[in-house]
């Protein structure tokens, strides 16, 4: 089971000739929504990997509730930093 709906994600898996099947999760990737304090300025939280993790764990464990029976799920996070702003970057806008 593939935790994302990254059309990125999907085409590295088929490319690998790995089978599975793609449930996307409905997790909020708002920093705060997991505990991470952001600052008012909209700085980025204060440990960009630690975020990304957290959300990637976060993923993969709403779609393993969801499924019936026991699966290997994969989820992950992919975050961006504006080079001297150390800002997070939105998603792309093309698939």
């Amino acid at each position: 089971m593939l935790a994302s709906g990254s059309p990125r994600r999907s085409a590295l898996l088929r490319a690998a000739g790995v089978s599975f099947r793609v449930i996307v999760p409905a997790v909020s990737e708002r920093p705060e929504a997991l505990g991470f304090p952001t600052a008012a300025d909209g700085a980025p939280p204060a440990d960009p990997p630690r975020l990304a993790s957290a959300l990637a764990l976060e993923k993969a464990l709403q779609v393993a509730a969801r499924l019936e029976t026991p699966h290997w799920v994969l989820g992950a996070d992919t975050m961006v930093l504006v080079p001297g702003t150390g800002r997070i970057a939105g998603k792309p806008r093309d698939p």
